[in-house]
């Protein structure tokens, strides 16, 4: 069947997308009892992630809503959970999005996992818990600060760099800012707010970084740093 490609499933955003998404949900719901769901700032994100919360919930799956955060925080809180999920279609433009599939070490869902998803999608083998066994869902809070935390524990001295930091709209915009400040780096933002229109190609090619290295040059930076969708 083929879902998932090098990083998880993408693919424009239509109705079979959103069905997907249910579908991915309801088949992850019945193998993984606890999971944490995030996503990056593309308009169609909510939709897909309501669609897959959907699904665990009904498959009788615990599932906490992490908002817009980028993939290696979701990665770092999944530790928590028995899997985590990403909303994002990570480079590829705003039209498209997909699911990414993370292990509780943060790592990505491998091909047997990702196999075992697509088996129980083909066969439909899923089904709704009885009403009994339906649990809640939640919001996970603070988990960018969390992840802030632990990335600071690293870095016993300030860095003191001057940085020009692009993060496209994408999901970094609420991670890399707060971040390098708390390094001790000047930071000179550029697209550095979420939204899902972005002003840029949000992959990070030379082409699309033209104001970065301009911006680089002009404020005489120590280095300038892009992000794509999710991080």
């Amino acid at each position: 069947m083929g879902l998932f490609g090098t990083s998880g499933i993408r693919g424009l955003l239509d109705k079979s997308l959103v069905y997907l998404a249910l579908k991915v949900g309801l088949a992850a719901g019945k193998i993984y009892g606890n999971v944490v769901v995030g996503s990056d700032t593309r308009t169609s994100s909510d939709v897909l992630k309501h669609a897959l919360i959907s699904g665990l919930l009904a498959a009788g799956c615990r599932c906490e809503d992490a908002g817009i955060a980028p993939t290696p925080t979701i990665g770092f809180v999944t530790r928590k959970f028995d899997a985590g999920v990403v909303i994002t279609a990570s480079h590829n433009p705003p039209q498209y999005n997909g699911i990414k599939l993370l292990n509780p070490d943060g790592s990505a869902f491998n091909s047997y996992q990702q196999r075992q998803i697509e088996e129980m999608i083909l066969n439909d083998s899923f089904g709704v818990a009885p009403w009994e066994e339906i649990k809640g869902s939640g919001i996970q809070n603070g988990v960018i600060e969390q992840h802030i935390e632990r990335i600071l524990q690293d870095f016993p001295a300030e860095l003191r760099l001057k940085l020009v930091l692009d993060c496209g709209c994408g999901a970094a915009s609420a991670v890399t800012p707060y971040l390098l400040r708390k390094l001790g780096c000047e930071v000179v933002e550029i697209n550095c707010y979420p939204s899902g229109f972005f002003p840029r190609g949000i992959e990070p090619t030379e082409s699309n970084l033209q104001d970065l290295m301009r911006a680089t040059r002009e404020f005489d930076a120590d280095l300038g740093i892009a992000h794509d969708g999710d991080g």
